[in-house]
């Protein structure tokens, strides 16, 4: 739309009608452009204009925002507020694709948090959950729109996550995380991290290997990958062993990259023992069978302030 420069048109009138048809047609012009390149007020209002949040049944005493966030914002957004629950889950429906963040309040209840935008521009809408039990019981809260007007790339430094994931497990050496499972711990780093993630094998971003080179606080899926060793003794007789990980799958967390294919890992469920043990993997032995990727976390809210609970 555009909004006209009544000032310059005003002008024109009294001032224009001595001129001849070209000229006052030229002077039209000018007028035209002015007005198109100034912003009205209503537009300006527009774009500074906050979301919308809509809540679910008897939900709106379960979390209050401060402020609501503008309806369009430029790569993240501040949301601050209170919840009545213990841990918040909020679902991001993206222009490429889907994934979740995981909010952990203060023990009153408050959060501080940015919630960035790393897919894409376009709209970004947020369903907000709640639970006093963990992942596992999930109430839906409220939720709204938020058009992004820029994104981070997805290889933007202020989007690694790694030393964290990694500093994370390797203080926990001896711990038993969740269920003692293996994918329990590359859950429970991500979530307290601020990663954004899908469940349940969708990590962060894919990395290419071996064009790129892994990293501490990558994540590796194992799939069924059976190697094998061959060591020929002095006699001549060739000893064969052969190693699986993954019975299907298997989840290990980069402490250290050591060489290519050879990583300090942490990880638990091994052998039985379910707490976090930390141990060497050669992956350039031979591969008989199945495979396995490697992820990248990304950070998807980055605490502007947490109290330790």
């Amino acid at each position: 739309m555009i909004h006209i420069r009544t000032d310059l048109l005003r002008s024109l009138v009294t001032n224009g009608f001595g001129r001849s048809r070209a000229a006052w047609f030229a002077a039209l012009c000018v007028v035209l452009m002015a007005s198109a390149a100034a912003p009205s007020p209503l537009d300006l209002h527009a774009e500074n204009a906050p979301a919308t949040l809509r809540y679910y049944a008897a939900q709106q005493d379960k979390l209050q925002l401060n402020q609501l966030p503008p309806a369009n914002a430029a790569r993240k957004v501040t949301l601050t507020g209170r919840t009545a629950y213990r841990y918040v889950m909020i679902q991001v429906q993206s222009p490429r694709g889907e994934g979740a963040v995981h909010l952990y309040p203060d023990r009153n209840g408050a959060f501080d948090v940015d919630l960035l935008f790393s897919r894409g521009t376009g709209d970004y809408r947020l369903t907000f959950f709640g639970s006093d039990q963990g992942t596992g019981r999930l109430t839906g809260v409220a939720y709204t729109t938020i058009t992004a007007t820029a994104s981070y790339a997805g290889t933007d430094p202020a989007l690694d996550l790694g030393p964290r994931i990694a500093e994370y497990l390797r203080s926990r050496k001896g711990v038993s995380i969740g269920r003692g499972e293996c994918w329990d711990a590359a859950q429970s780093a991500l979530d307290e991290n601020g990663a954004f993630w899908k469940r349940t094998f969708e990590y962060g971003r894919p990395v290419a290997l071996p064009d790129e080179g892994a990293q501490p606080g990558d994540i590796i899926q194992f799939r069924n990958l059976r190697l094998e060793s061959r060591d020929t003794d002095d006699s001549g007789r060739t000893r064969i062993v052969t190693y699986q990980i993954g019975n299907p799958d298997h989840t290990s967390i980069i402490l250290e990259v050591r060489g290519p294919g050879r990583y300090l890992v942490a990880h638990q469920n091994v052998n039985g023992e379910r707490q976090i043990i930390v141990e060497e993997l050669d992956l350039n032995l031979t591969r008989i069978g199945g495979g396995y990727s490697v992820f990248r976390p990304q950070a998807g809210l980055i605490y502007r302030h947490r109290s330790v609970n």
